[in-house]
């Protein structure tokens, strides 16, 4: 049902007795939506430590998060939440539930990011809550500019990241992404792609001790296309066969790293050579992790058909904007200002 300023003024029912009285009708303008802090955002409100929600939602896996990079931008707003016990999330359906983040009820965060250096230096601070848990990273790191404007960290300082996360939590707990793989025109019409770093970044992950990354070619939704048109760029599509041809050099440097390259989601790519489907929140990882006290490690019903990750809660927001500006995100409206903690 729509609300009563969606409905057409002209539209009146013939059949109706017209009024006597001339009735004069004035609207007053909205308000004005005020900042919302990033704080309200992440809805920490000042509650009692010992005031908690009457029902709370409970997930031993918190997935933190696919909607938004909350380790690069939000971690001291987590770190409220996470001493407060709970946090508020509102689904992309927008269904509110409070979530418990006691560590009664989570056994280990999955993080997702492109830049660790704010999780990391909060770490150092604040061991003994992060030791309460059991972590896992999925760690995006591909090193383009031209697609990733906003990355504060230098590819160089993020692969040191990637390192401290290994020597702190072994490599075991690292999911290395190469993703999305991006093929696209630039201004002058040159045919470019994002694949410069990939070498590195295998090599490099291949002396951390790392097995397999992860990847997936861009999918080209509308507000991506035009995203990337208003930089001047032309995001290329690519065939099944285009895809495997560009594949083929990053399977040969795999091998010669003793990496694995697995897809995200790609099911015209799996068992296509030695590609295999990803678990990008992997339950039986994170069951390792946890000293198998997991009570499932089964399939994630509410995510893509393709898409093997584990059950788990994600308590990030498509509110909660990002700051990286990446012309390829898939999020609609990802490039608006990321507030800051002032609101």
């Amino acid at each position: 049902m729509g609300d009563i300023e969606d409905i057409d003024g002209d539209v009146v029912d013939s059949r109706l007795p017209k009024p006597k009285l001339k009735i004069k009708v004035t609207f007053k303008p909205k308000e004005v939506c005020k900042p919302v802090s990033l704080t309200e955002m992440l809805h920490v409100t000042p509650t009692a430590p010992s005031s908690m929600p009457p029902k709370l939602v409970k997930s031993q896996i918190i997935s933190a998060s696919r909607r938004t990079d909350i380790p690069a931008f939000y971690m001291p707003q987590m770190m409220e939440v996470i001493q407060r016990g709970y946090i508020e999330v509102t689904s992309p359906y927008g269904v509110k539930s409070n979530v418990s983040l006691s560590p009664i009820d989570v056994k280990c965060f999955v993080w997702w990011s492109k830049d660790y250096a704010n999780w990391l230096q909060l770490y150092k601070i604040h061991t003994p809550i992060f030791a309460q848990y059991r972590h896992m990273f999925n760690f995006t790191l591909t090193g383009d500019s031209v697609l990733e404007p906003g990355l504060l960290s230098s590819f160089e300082h993020r692969l040191q990241q990637l390192s401290q996360l290994v020597d702190i939590f072994g490599s075991v707990a690292i999911k290395l992404r190469f993703d999305p793989i991006v093929v696209y025109y630039d201004k002058s019409g040159k045919l470019c792609d994002n694949l410069g770093q990939f070498e590195t970044v295998i090599q490099y992950a291949s002396k951390l001790g790392i097995k397999s990354v992860i990847f997936a070619f861009c999918i080209g939704y509308p507000h991506v296309v035009r995203r990337m048109s208003k930089h001047g760029l032309t995001l290329k599509k690519l065939s099944l066969e285009e895809q495997r041809t560009i594949l083929d050099p990053l399977l040969d440097i795999c091998a010669q790293n003793q990496i694995q390259l697995q897809t995200c989601c790609g099911s015209g790519l799996i068992n296509y050579k030695l590609i295999s489907a990803s678990r990008c929140v992997d339950g039986e990882v994170v069951n390792q992790l946890c000293g198998n006290s997991l009570k499932t490690t089964r399939k994630d019903s509410g995510q893509r058909k393709e898409c093997n990750c584990a059950v788990s809660r994600d308590i990030g927001s498509y509110h909660l904007k990002c700051g990286h500006e990446c012309l390829y995100c898939y999020v609609k409206g990802g490039l608006r200002p990321l507030k800051t903690p002032n609101g």
